[in-house]
């Protein structure tokens, strides 16, 4: 029925009284330097907790993969926590948290003991610069005319420090009916009533990307404006009825993404305005060409160049993303293939992957021509 996510807050105002731009803020270092500029008196650039909550839990997590460490060896048996790559993210948050370092200016009082409201309270109280959580804390601030409202910027996740990068999906919601039910009938109605976009663009307004919609159909006009910070939606499934309805209802400023490889041409060709690719990791180049010729609306050299990939495409469906993927990257020696609980490639699927990456140097060679 829903769809939501992780946001990423920045304090525009502040960033900009500093001369910073947000778009060269792509790591967790870029960010940690540009949260000490903005503290002032009474200002607190930081509000990202190392405590033992939830949101603490997943900083540390997100950090120590941007860093490329791990809490195990390759094999994902085997605990390993003082890997190079791990000692330095920890190296980072003992900087970052010393309160006699360079950093303790950004550090808002009591930040080592928040709980999961800690950084919500700081960040609607006008008292921090940047922190994440769930878009509750910005839709609360659009409903109740909170001043740090108009000043938010929605940033990316933070890239991996060697450039990767750390882009999540979403999480999805949903009503549940049980079977036997005393009251199945009038569940099934409320579920449809809510799903009614007289209905549900109210919620999804006033939620401002809390409650996105897991339907083509109840995107509308309306709510694609309601929001300043929504700019793009990916189309992930490869039904051209769902992407035709939502290329109709695209304003200026706004971007419609494909989001499946397989039906990539076909929505670029639509007038789809770019591409989330699985493929790409394999074919950066090949799936470029892709692009620009569908971009450019050269039907005939669009769907040949596609067809040219259908191998690709079949291959990366044949097992769970990033399975296939990782398969041909690690066979052009690119990575370590994949830790627990992912499982490698099944062996009936190897050749299959020998032929591809075998292949794949003489495509992105011409490519490039």
């Amino acid at each position: 029925m829903i769809s939501t996510t992780t946001g990423y807050y920045a304090r525009g105002d502040k960033l900009k009284e500093k001369g910073i731009d947000p778009a060269s803020l792509k790591t967790i270092v870029d960010r940690r330097e540009a949260a000490l500029a903005i503290s002032g008196p009474d200002f607190y650039g930081w509000g990202f907790t190392p405590n033992q909550s939830g949101d603490g839990f997943g900083f540390l997590i997100s950090v120590v993969q941007a860093y490329g460490g791990s809490f195990t060896d390759q094999t994902g048996q085997v605990v390993k926590f003082n890997s190079p790559e791990t000692v330095q993210a920890f190296e980072f948050l003992r900087e970052t948290y010393d309160r006699n370092g360079k950093y303790a200016a950004m550090l808002p009082p009591g930040i080592e003991s928040w709980n999961d409201t800690g950084n919500n309270e700081a960040y609607l109280a006008g008292q921090i610069g940047f922190t994440q959580n769930a878009f509750s804390i910005y839709a609360q601030s659009k409903r109740d005319n909170n001043p740090v409202y108009p000043n938010t910027l929605l940033l990316r996740a933070p890239t991996a420090i060697n450039g990767d990068s750390r882009d999540g999906g979403n999480v999805g919601g949903w009503m549940t009916v049980f079977k036997g039910a005393p009251n199945a009938a009038l569940a099934k109605k409320l579920a449809l009533d809510l799903l009614d976009p007289t209905n549900f663009n109210k919620i999804a307004s006033l939620g401002s990307v809390l409650f996105t919609p897991a339907y083509a159909n109840l995107w509308t006009d309306e709510l694609m404006s309601a929001e300043p910070n929504l700019k793009s939606i990916k189309e992930a499934v490869s039904d051209m009825t769902r992407m035709k309805a939502l290329l109709a209802l695209r304003g200026d400023g706004f971007a419609i993404l494909g989001g499946d490889d397989a039906s990539a041409a076909r929505a670029l060709l639509a007038g789809a305005d770019g591409l989330v690719s699985v493929g790409s990791n394999v074919l950066p180049g090949a799936f470029r060409t892709l692009c620009d010729l569908a971009r450019a609306g050269n039907h005939a050299a669009a769907e040949a160049w596609d067809a040219r990939l259908q191998p690709y495409h079949d291959f990366f469906t044949l097992e769970s993303n990033p399975v296939p993927v990782k398969a041909l990257l690690q066979r052009l020696g690119i990575g370590h293939g994949l830790r627990l609980p992912l499982l490698p490639l099944s062996a009936p699927h190897h050749a299959a992957a020998d032929h591809l990456a075998a292949d794949v140097g003489a495509l992105e060679e011409l490519s490039s021509h």
